[in-house]
């Protein structure tokens, strides 16, 4: 599967493909040592650290299969930090209005939260904000779930760009 464009000239993300930061830095997809959120000694990884230390907000993309046990549109979550932040709250508020079942990691035990991620460990340990979103199909290919998050989403960035 390889990415695509939307209307608006925005990526949509297919599964095991990795954005972070506003801007997208992604990782091949279809084998584990394309899995750059679980690898320190990447590239990918080494980018990362120097934005965090630059004071850049991290926004890290997944996809998931929704299952019974992941009955999710989203899963919003700061990663290890396991705590919310502002910008959290208010993309897992906007998804939900949008008619997106969201799990808010801060708030339930949820699958997928990125607690293992090592760049969402890296923003930690720097203090530097970092969002770990995982998106089911529907909010990551066409139609409207998926318009009405990359709407979310443009905005969150949007907003970070303005700070």
């Amino acid at each position: 599967m390889t990415p695509s464009h939307s209307a608006s000239g925005c990526w949509r993300t297919p599964p095991r493909a990795h954005w972070s930061w506003p801007a997208p830095i992604a990782a091949p997809a279809g084998t584990d040592a394309a899995d750059v959120a679980h690898r320190e000694d990447s590239a990918f990884h080494a980018i990362v650290v120097e934005l965090q230390k630059r004071g850049v907000p991290g926004l890290q993309l997944h996809g998931f299969a929704r299952t019974s046990e992941r009955p999710y549109e989203a899963i919003v979550s700061g990663g290890v930090a396991q705590s919310a932040s502002g910008e959290a709250s208010a993309l897992a508020d906007r998804l939900e209005s949008d008619g997106l079942r969201v799990c808010r990691g801060w708030s339930a035990r949820c699958p997928l939260e990125g607690t293992e991620n090592v760049q969402g460990r890296s923003a930690a340990r720097r203090h530097a904000p970092f969002l770990h979103v995982e998106l089911a199909p529907a909010a990551r290919s066409d139609g409207r779930d998926a318009d009405e998050t990359e709407d979310a989403l443009r905005d969150l960035l949007g907003t970070w760009s303005a700070d």
